[in-house]
């Protein structure tokens, strides 16, 4: 078969004893975080809900994994994102269960902003048994910050979880603190809404896309990227559902787990730039610092 112009051939992996696999999926274990930053991918700054019980995800994860059985593929990276992952850990530990029971060679990731690792203390140990890596993003070098990521990775290292830390500097993990910016897509006018970028050159907002390799599995189907994923629900949140601007992007169609074709499977991961990815800017604009705001005990606490 022939791939797309400009293939996005890096979603796929070959390892010699196993055979073709897909290079990664994230899977959302829920909208709530305990920070609302300006311009989140997942659009957790907006207090979106969904519908979808943690019985939905997990079968999502079936219905992939039976598509890649089928198929006779896997997946090489599997990454549990949020949200914050740690709002709810026995959630999590379910959800962790399941991906490694339906995934046994998968590298497994998880992402955390690390304020809530103390919460989840009694699953760490099994986190770890289960082959979790858990990155940790640094959104922001407050005092109260670091003090709440420091617990974090004291318990990390105490229950043999192994962990990365990026983002801003942390003393001791990356002490020099590699340049890392915060890319903020559709950050939030002073009237609450967000906007398309409407680029006329898409392949240019492709090629500076930070998360042009983050394919989502989202209601039964796999989404380009996780501004596509959530467009629908962020747009909700903002009353901008029939703004004339995000039309053409809410035409925008995943790929149905439920009735593809192997062929349909390896067109999809295989397509690189399209349209649609004229929503985002072409000229990465970076932050030196997520612009967070702590949620109180009302929505999530700290």
């Amino acid at each position: 078969m022939e791939y797309h112009t400009g293939a996005n051939l890096a979603n796929f992996e070959f390892c010699r004893d196993r055979g073709m696999a897909i290079k990664g999926i994230g899977v959302m274990v829920d909208f709530r975080c305990n920070l609302a930053c300006d311009g989140c991918d997942i659009g957790s700054n907006l207090r979106i809900s969904d519908d979808y019980k943690l019985s939905d995800r997990l079968a999502w994860i079936d219905l992939l994994a039976d598509r890649m059985d089928e198929f006779n593929l896997f997946i090489n990276d599997y990454s549990i994102i949020g949200g914050e992952p740690f709002v709810d850990p026995d959630q999590l530990i379910i959800l962790a269960r399941h991906i490694r029971s339906r995934n046994p060679l998968s590298c497994f990731n998880l992402s955390s902003n690390g304020m809530l690792i103390n919460r989840g203390k009694h699953i760490l140990s099994e986190l770890a048994s289960l082959g979790v890596d858990i990155t940790i993003t640094v959104h922001d070098d407050s005092d109260f910050v670091m003090k709440k990521i420091a617990l974090g990775i004291h318990d990390l290292k105490n229950n043999g979880v192994t962990f990365g830390v990026k983002g801003m500097p942390f003393p001791v993990y990356n002490p020099k603190g590699t340049k890392y910016f915060w890319k903020v897509n559709h950050p939030l006018d002073s009237e609450g809404k967000m906007h398309p970028a409407k680029e006329s050159n898409y392949k240019q907002s492709w090629a500076a896309c930070t998360e042009k390799f983050c394919t989502q599995l989202y209601e039964g189907a796999i989404w380009k990227c996780p501004y596509l994923s959530y467009l629908r629900h962020k747009l909700t949140m903002t009353g901008q559902l029939d703004d004339p601007e995000w039309q053409y992007y809410l035409t925008y169609k995943p790929l149905d787990l439920r009735t593809c074709s192997y062929d349909d499977l390896i067109t999809f991961l295989s397509t690189g730039p399209e349209t649609f990815c004229s929503m985002c800017p072409k000229t990465i604009n970076h932050v030196m610092r997520k612009n967070i705001h702590p949620r109180n005990k009302n929505n999530v606490a700290h």
